[in-house]
């Protein structure tokens, strides 16, 4: 579903400069798993520019009806930092939250 996808990709904007205020440091490996079981895997890095990039690398399409809400989406770095944010079934983001 096309609105899932733009609610991963602003959540994913949100999770990163989080991870970022947190003293995370890039590349960035997530996660979004929608409660369907749709999941898409990548990493964001910064480009030569400064900006960051995503590249996705795994994606398993669960029942062919694609990300639907509630998502959870999961957030780590090189050093293990982590972070989580739902997507809820309104759309709306819950705050990013520190994983351990």
């Amino acid at each position: 579903m096309k609105e899932s996808e733009d609610e991963v990709e602003l959540a994913i904007a949100n999770l990163i400069p989080w991870l970022v205020e947190q003293g995370s440091e890039p590349p960035f490996y997530f996660a979004a798993i929608a409660s369907n079981g749709h999941t898409v895997v990548g990493f964001f890095d910064r480009n030569r520019e400064g900006v960051f990039e995503a590249s996705l690398t795994a994606e398993y399409e669960a029942d062919g009806r694609g990300l639907l809400l509630p998502i959870n989406m999961m957030a780590t770095d090189k050093t293990g930092r982590a972070g989580h944010l739902l997507i809820a079934q309104d759309g709306r983001l819950s705050k990013p939250t520190t994983l351990h």
